[in-house]
């Protein structure tokens, strides 16, 4: 296998660095890597992230790739807390304490499970 095959069946870690207003955004293109129409075959995956409030939305724009089916989220990392949040909420669940890591230097760390095409509103409270 080719190294980009194996980085393909890596979950992914997200890390959100916001700016001097609390606030980030971003997006994630992905397709197979190989073909050089896939844009025109609308054969791609492309997501949207937004960080701000306090709150992260991942907004899926187009679904049209087969392959981000096997993909998930492992962690995803704020930085910039200060303090710790009492109850964090992804799509209206609590996520367990236990999936929760805050450090000192700002870090929040969340283990999540939860397949890459799925919209994510992740919401944290204090």
């Amino acid at each position: 296998m080719t190294q980009a095959i194996l980085f393909r069946l890596n979950p992914f870690s997200l890390i959100i660095a916001p700016d001097e207003q609390g606030e980030a955004s971003g997006s994630l293109f992905w397709d197979d890597g190989d073909s050089i129409d896939s844009i025109e075959r609308e054969e791609y995956f492309y997501v949207e992230y937004q960080f701000s409030n306090k709150a992260l939305k991942a907004t899926v724009i187009k679904n049209g790739y087969r392959g981000i089916a096997t993909l998930a989220y492992d962690t995803i990392q704020i930085l910039g807390f200060t303090s710790k949040p009492s109850i964090v909420l992804m799509n209206g669940e609590a996520i367990p304490s236990n999936r929760i890591q805050y450090n000192s230097n700002g870090k929040t760390t969340l283990w999540i499970s939860v397949p890459l095409f799925q919209e994510l509103t992740i919401s944290f409270e204090y």
